[in-house]
């Protein structure tokens, strides 16, 4: 009766995990992931128990990663019969390379594999979940491993039972002696992987060494750390809900960039701030894969300490900008020499700055204002056609009534970013600019004037604001402010 109750609490504990975290619907197809081991085995007939009552359907994968000839083939034919034994479909492939070459620890990159070929399996029987058999000394093993190679809250929360919604954790709850237990009442067979005991592996030396030390001070050890890590799981879990609606509320994107106000970041909480400039990552690239906490801290330094035209370079080509009071995320970019040549009147598109340029003849009784936000009014007997649209090249200048000035000069007098300045159309007529777009600064001696016979309307409209105008204009409205 003992047994039998046991058991029941086993069942009940798993189905109590899987409610608790929401980790099935109804009609779900899981994905289990199979090595054969005690964890996978006991996870897939748990699933198989309780599959009518959850109304799910399961497919079994098992990955051979090759590394221990002759006992990955007999772990493979073990996986096999048992799956059909419960007659569940059952998906296997076997690595086409040796995984011990190359970079990085055997431990991750064998890891990395079999998660891609468990996606794959989803992926091609069309699931909805990813079933793992972790279980509660993994995590508490997992708690130790990034408890001494140093990690904050994040780490320290453990294996999360669910992640993005797809990968599931049911048996988290359990601890190993409970799942040798079931296996034993059950009269199931698994196999022993021979590199668990190898402790030349972080987590085979945590597992094996000091977690049996542990049990000397602390005999409740497993259950302390993995109740630590559910704690940690909860508070965390909140602290990223609240970064992700800070970032809602105050970022930004323009251009593909995203943009954050930095005296509304320097407001936050030190203990929020991380949170936020990870999740703003992640918006931007999908993901915060070799992100670390350096990197952060300098992202914190250039934002505190940088000057206002400043910038670090991050993974995966993000860069991270500080303009003025403006924090800036874009990928790695250069703007290309751009050059369009304007035959006659009509409706010209510039691709590289997704604008049109609007040629037009004016009557000149009904000029009322001659220059405009966006258009120029040029007398045509000083302009004729062909003329020319571009970006800056070295050595530009434009005739002012005193003299010459490099529009470089220019660009940087009217704090214009950095990656703005190729940006910002300029109008050549023979070789030389004779008015710059957006900040409205023409040679004069081509201006309609009052008498001028014909008059030509050069307009250029935007498809969207483009990114330098964006930062241009905060930067005047900062400085209204703090006038």
């Amino acid at each position: 009766m003992k047994k039998q109750l046991a058991l029941i609490n086993i069942i009940k504990q798993v189905r109590s995990t899987i409610h608790k975290y929401q980790m099935l619907e109804s009609k779900d197809k899981v994905v289990v992931g199979v090595s054969g081991g005690p964890d996978s085995v006991c996870l897939l007939s748990i699933l198989h128990e309780l599959k009518d009552e959850f109304q799910i359907e399961l497919i079994a994968a098992h990955f051979e990663h090759g590394l221990r000839p002759g006992e990955d083939e007999k772990e493979t034919d073990f996986v096999r019969s048992f799956v059909q034994s419960l007659g569940i479909p059952f998906e296997y492939e076997k690595t086409e390379k040796d995984i011990k070459d190359g970079k990085g620890s055997l431990e991750e990159k064998a890891r990395v594999i079999r998660y891609r070929f468990l996606e794959k399996v989803k992926n091609k029987c069309n699931a909805d979940k990813i079933a793992l058999g972790h279980n509660k000394n993994d995590q508490a093993e997992t708690v130790i491993m990034r408890l001494l190679r140093g990690s904050g809250l994040e780490g320290l929360k453990g294996i999360p039972p669910v992640r993005d919604k797809v990968i599931i954790r049911p048996i988290i709850g359990l601890t190993r002696d409970e799942i040798l237990y079931y296996l034993n009442e059950k009269g199931l067979h698994y196999v022993s992987d021979s590199s668990n005991m190898d402790t030349t592996f972080l987590r085979n030396k945590i597992r094996h060494k000091l977690i049996p030390l542990l049990k000397t001070y602390q005999s409740n050890v497993i259950e302390t750390l993995a109740k630590t890590a559910e704690i940690l799981f909860i508070e965390d879990d909140f602290l990223n809900s609240e970064a992700e609606k800070w970032v809602k509320q105050n970022s930004c994107i323009v251009e593909e960039a995203i943009l954050v106000a930095i005296n509304t970041f320097d407001k936050v909480h030190p203990a929020l701030k991380n949170r936020i400039l990870r999740c703003l990552i992640k918006k931007k690239l999908g993901h915060t894969k070799k992100l670390t906490y350096d990197h952060i801290n300098k992202i914190i330094e250039l934002i505190e300490r940088g000057s206002p035209n400043s910038e670090i370079h991050l993974p995966y080509g993000l860069i991270a900008k500080k303009r003025y009071n403006l924090l800036v995320l874009e990928g790695r970019k250069e703007m290309a020499d751009y050059s369009y040549l304007i035959t006659g009147y009509g409706k010209y598109y510039l691709p590289i700055i997704d604008s049109w340029a609007v040629v037009e003849r004016v009557d000149p009784s009904g000029i009322t204002n001659k220059q405009s936000k966006n258009s120029i009014f040029l007398d045509a007997d000083h302009i004729r056609f062909p003329f020319i649209i571009r970006n800056i090249r070295q050595g530009d200048k434009i005739a002012f009534n005193r003299g010459h000035k490099k529009i470089k000069d220019i660009f940087i007098d009217m704090k214009i970013p950095k990656e703005a300045r190729k940006r910002i159309p300029i109008l050549i007529y023979m070789d030389k600019p004779i008015h710059i777009w957006c900040i409205n600064k023409t040679d004069k001696r081509f201006e309609a004037k009052k008498g001028s016979k014909e008059i030509i309307k050069i307009s250029l409209q935007l498809e969207r604001i483009p990114l330098w105008k964006y930062l241009y204009n905060k930067y005047k409205e900062d400085c209204y402010v703090a006038g």
